[in-house]
């Protein structure tokens, strides 16, 4: 996985010196992985998670955590999510998030929000 957004039904990674492959997860949009150890991902209802993920064992390493957020989506699609390799994401939210009441958070690794 990079930075790039897949379109996905279901979520697999695959060990390319081995060709092994594992199901991650169903029922996902759009996967990008950060270098914060992390598998950021829409559900094809707009909600958007960061699942702890080792790409070394291929194993997730925790339950994902919510980002109280929703992504825009078009035609199962997320259209804007990227992630740069320090782990910022950049997301373009739902049309019917009202970014009056939207407040910019830090998001922990333990998954607690932080005001900015």
């Amino acid at each position: 996985m990079t930075g790039n957004c897949r379109s996905v039904q279901q979520l697999w990674v695959l060990d390319l010196r081995t060709r092994e492959a594992r199901l991650v997860l169903g029922g996902v949009s759009t996967a990008v992985y950060a270098e914060t150890g992390h598998i950021l991902y829409a559900r094809l209802d707009g909600g958007l998670f960061a699942l702890p993920f080792d790409p070394g064992s291929m194993e997730v390493q925790g339950d994902a955590i919510s980002l109280r957020m929703a992504v825009k989506i078009d035609r199962g699609i997320v259209v804007d999510l990227a992630v740069s390799q320090e782990g910022t994401a950049l997301m373009m939210p739902a049309p019917d998030t009202s970014l009056s009441t939207m407040e910019a958070v830090w998001i922990e690794r333990d998954g607690r929000a932080r005001p900015i």
